[in-house]
């Protein structure tokens, strides 16, 4: 299924996908970016700190089957091989590709829910395998380069929490020349979806309220709904009018930071069909 953009989502896609011709890799020693802003940095990793954000994506099942599948189902990939989790979070992602036989796993995680991923290998018996790296991949060294990169980086209308760049890095210094990256591609779609029912389950009846007509509530309530109150919900499919329209492709294997910088008009396009009822979607495909 998809994950909407009134939240995200993805949908596993196992396709063959036409090989692109890879960017002259950058291997020069790993820098911090001009552009980096220690406040901000400060913030967006405070933020994902909190286990609560953490818990809510590992109850989230089409994300975790997505990710689940598509190593489980793509032994080849993993196993002997060298793998480099981007943002590995709790870690969930780099245990799975530890079991799935990769010889070492490199799992790098800024912020301080790094401590609960070094304990949770340790619960799981994989330390022998996994090893927690705490810091931003732009700033640390690696012992050796990679066959598979695997990263759940993206957010609302696929790119919000700005995790691929970290990616890209990632893949241009650390990535062998015949290294794959999970995902590969990811796919930015809207489709109209219908409301109603949410809307008079929040602001209807309100003509007569134990005798009291408050009905001029209800036309400012539903503005208000619509700004905020509807984003994360999930979409039942009895609400989706119509088919979805792709917006956006992002092929990971070649994509280049700056190309990035046209998603900024994408994205405010996007918020503001999901204001008038449009629901963003996100497809991923992997390697097959």
């Amino acid at each position: 299924g998809f994950f909407n953009g009134a939240g995200g989502g993805m949908e596993h896609e196992q396709e063959q996908v036409q090989q692109p011709v890879l960017p002259p890799r950058d291997v020069q020693s790993p820098a911090v970016d001009p552009a980096y802003d220690p406040w901000e940095d400060k913030k967006y990793f405070d933020e994902y700190a909190k286990l609560d954000i953490h818990c809510d994506m590992l109850h989230d099942a089409s994300r975790m089957d997505t990710y689940y599948n598509a190593i489980m189902q793509n032994p080849q990939d993993f196993k002997d091989k060298v793998v480099l989790d981007v943002g590995c979070g709790t870690g969930v992602l780099a245990c799975w590709c530890a079991l799935a036989g990769a010889r070492k796993v490199y799992a790098v995680e800024a912020c301080s829910v790094a401590d609960q991923a070094e304990m949770i290998v340790l619960r799981n018996g994989l330390t022998s395998k996994v090893e927690i790296l705490r810091g931003r991949i732009e700033t640390l060294v690696l012992p050796e380069k990679v066959d598979v990169i695997i990263s759940e980086w993206m957010g609302s209308f696929l790119l919000f929490e700005s995790m691929l760049e970290s990616v890209l890095w990632a893949r241009d210094h650390w990535l062998k020349e015949d290294g794959k990256l999970y995902p590969e591609i990811g796919r930015l779609y809207v489709l109209p979806i219908c409301f109603d029912q949410f809307f008079e389950k929040k602001v209807g009846n309100l003509h007569d309220v134990r005798g009291i007509n408050m009905s001029i509530l209800g036309p400012l309530a539903r503005k208000e709904l619509t700004t905020w109150g509807i984003r994360g919900r999930k979409v039942k499919k009895e609400c989706v009018i119509g088919t979805s329209q792709l917006v956006r492709e992002v092929d990971v294997r070649v994509v280049q930071p700056q190309d990035l910088l046209v998603w900024c008009c994408v994205c405010m396009l996007c918020v503001v069909l999901v204001l008038v009822c449009f629901m963003c979607c996100v497809s991923l495909a992997f390697p097959s």
